[in-house]
Order: structure tokens, then sequence, then C-alpha cells
């Protein structure tokens, strides 16, 4: 998804789907000059990461987290994704007053009260915390 993300186009192709299924299995694909030359090399480290066949060395959920082209975009792992957010809105003076930042910070707090799992569950991810630093995507 991060692959299409950047340049519209998904990594894999083929004459037939036989063509584009064997590139999958292999996971052959590039970064073509005419749609990549202005994206980073850590972008493209995680993308060949999060893209490696063999489970044993593709990234795990925590690595990608951790990885660092997603620190350097403002992605952390964290247990609080608003958190950041809410502290902004609330030096703004948004906080839990009205127009967009006050229903912001209200989905915000609405957010952390709800339980973590529906998420989890929806995308079939362990419970256990130990198993999920360890699920390879």
């Amino acid at each position: 998804i991060v692959y299409i993300l950047l340049c519209a186009s998904p990594p894999f192709h083929g004459r037939s789907d036989a063509e584009m299924n064997a590139k999958i299995k292999r996971g052959e694909f590039s970064f073509p000059d005419k749609f990549w030359a202005h994206i980073s090399d850590s972008a493209k480290d995680f993308i060949t990461g999060c893209l490696t066949v063999d489970p044993a060395r593709r990234l795990t959920a925590m690595e990608a987290l951790q990885h660092d082209w997603t620190t350097a975009i403002g992605v952390h792992a964290t247990t609080d994704l608003f958190a950041r957010h809410e502290s902004t809105l609330s030096e703004a003076g948004g906080g839990a007053g009205g127009g967009f930042r006050g229903r912001l910070g209200k989905l915000a707090q609405e957010r952390r009260a709800a339980p973590g799992r529906e998420l989890q569950a929806l995308l079939g991810l362990p419970r256990d915390e130990e198993e999920l630093d360890r699920f390879r995507c």
C-alpha cells in the first residue's frame, strides 16, 4: 500500500496474472526512476523491508513503526496515537472548546477511552503484546 501511495502504481507487474503472481512470490519489484527519483532512499528501504518474501527477514510491525523513515515522517510507536495532537490542541487553545479543534480534541478523548482492541481484532493482530512485537506483516 505504501508503494502505491508514493508512486500511484503497484509494485508488481506482468503481462498476465500468472507472470504477476510469479513476481509476487519471488518478491521481484523495482523503483523505476520515472516514479521514484524524488523518493528518499529511506522510504525505499522501508518498502523493501515490508515486501521481503522471507517472513524471518521481513520487517515486524514494531520494526516498521520504528524504521527511520516512519519516525522521520512522524509515525511513532505509541499506545496513544492522539496524544501529540491533543497536546497541540491544548497549546493552541482548542481543547474541549468549539469549532474544528474542539471536535478533534473530543475525538481524541473518545478514541483514548475506547478499547484499543477493536482495531487489533479487525486487523487480525495478536492480542499478546510480546507476540505483537514479533508479528510480521
